[in-house]
């Protein structure tokens, strides 16, 4: 819920998280980054996104999306309409070696999920995944691709509707992608003993992931938050946030 300097800071203390190429935050505001914010992240690439429907629907302030790096200039593919919230491709260019990968930026959202199953949080990147043109830019022909941010979904979701989503999911990207934390650890989904996000009800979940194309990159470190374990309190006193920080270490095979 916001940017703000402090959280920057908080952040990268932790050494762990420092100095990071790329920095991806979801629920954000526009007027957030200010030039602090950029010399602590990186700059700011392509734009802030969002389609301001936060405000209009929860009167929340005026929340989306956006990529922080010095390395890389990247850029958003997709320029007409946005029908998944958010499931945002974004073309990554290295501005040395001007290699390239896509990069799909994911915060999940939701309007009157009792009323339409279709607006509910990880129906967004299913249909994203099932929409014939979409799907082409979430998986490029050369699998160099990363999915990450906050998903809101876990294979942890105990309900019916909510495991046979999550498992549509799994086999939807069972032949391109793998989360890089899972892959690093040797888990399968739903069996980590972290969590990456603490709710007000006392209820915990492993919902952040970054996913990355099978074959087209070396992980060469995973983690959440850190080492250890995170309570809610930690979490919030520490990271100024009820989700911890994930972070992958990877290197691009050519």
């Amino acid at each position: 819920m916001g940017l703000t300097i402090d959280k920057v800071h908080k952040l990268q203390k932790d050494e762990n998280f420092a100095d990071a190429d790329i920095y991806a935050i979801q629920e954000c505001e526009e007027k957030d980054i200010t030039p602090e914010i950029e010399n602590s992240l990186g700059k700011l690439q392509d734009s802030w996104y969002g389609d301001h429907k936060e405000y209009e629907w929860y009167h929340k302030g005026d929340l989306g999306i956006a990529l922080f790096s010095n390395k890389y200039k990247i850029e958003r593919i997709y320029k007409g309409e946005e029908r998944f919230r958010y499931v945002v491709p974004y073309k990554v260019t290295d501005k040395v070696s001007l290699d390239t990968f896509t990069l799909v930026h994911i915060w999940t959202k939701t309007k009157d999920r009792a009323q339409n199953q279709n607006e509910d949080y990880l129906m967004f990147v299913l249909n994203a995944m099932k929409d014939p043109e979409y799907s082409q830019y979430l998986f490029p022909a050369d699998n160099k691709v990363i999915w990450l941010g906050d998903f809101n979904w876990s294979a942890q979701l105990t309900s019916s509707f909510a495991k046979e989503k999550f498992k549509e999911f799994e086999q939807g990207i069972s032949e391109k992608l793998y989360s890089a934390y899972h892959e690093f650890n040797n888990l399968s989904l739903g069996e980590e003993d972290i969590r990456t996000f603490f709710d007000t009800r006392a209820r915990a979940y492993f919902n952040d992931y970054i996913f990355v194309g099978k074959n087209a990159f070396e992980i060469e470190s995973a983690m959440v938050g850190s080492k250890d374990n995170w309570l809610h309190s930690e979490c919030n006193d520490r990271y100024g946030s009820d989700h911890c920080p994930v972070m992958v270490h990877l290197a691009l095979r050519q």
